[in-house]
């Protein structure tokens, strides 16, 4: 096998390993975005009976018996975030996932969604860039292929960024 034949198979393998690794980052972080913003779960009610008092970062969190939605009694004891300043004695729409209850919130789920596009358009465009190479039998030019892709990535993605920003401030 010549030069030329290894570095063009060595492209498109490079461009294939890239490929597969947008298309897991999809596969891993997409359904977890749709959780964890509460557009996937079932549908219930949490009835808030413990709060955490300090916490310094993130929102604090609180703790209750989860109702589903058209049931009389509650069926287990679910953690949900107090981003929305609940207390105890609330009830509080969610959507459960395991021991896991969400609000439903666009805002997080154009946050999490946007950095999620950031960083699968910048691997398909760096993707492309080389097994395009590959094919025109060109050389290496991974700086070129890595600056179109995060180039790319950032001109998409920022935009989305700035949206889940102004839905946070409107919400």
């Amino acid at each position: 096998m010549t030069h030329r034949r290894r570095r063009r198979l060595a492209q498109a393998v490079v461009a294939v390993v890239v490929a597969g690794l947008a298309v897991g980052l999809v596969l891993l972080f997409g359904p977890r975005a749709l959780v964890m913003s509460g557009f996937t779960g079932e549908r219930g009610t949490v009835a808030v009976d413990e709060c955490a008092h300090e916490v310094e970062s993130g929102p604090r969190g609180c703790r209750g018996q989860f109702t589903p939605d058209g049931a009389l009694a509650p069926v287990t004891r679910v953690s949900v975030a107090d981003a929305h300043g609940i207390g105890e004695g609330q009830h509080v729409t969610v959507y459960r996932e395991g021991t896991l209850a969400n609000q439903r919130e666009v805002w997080r789920l154009v946050l999490l969604l946007s950095a999620l596009l950031i960083c699968v358009v910048a691997l398909v465009v760096f993707a492309v860039s080389i097994g395009l190479q590959a094919v025109r039998r060109q050389p290496w030019r991974t700086w070129e292929a890595l600056g179109r892709g995060f180039a790319t990535a950032l001109g998409v993605g920022v935009p989305v960024l700035v949206l889940a920003v102004v839905l946070y401030l409107v919400g």
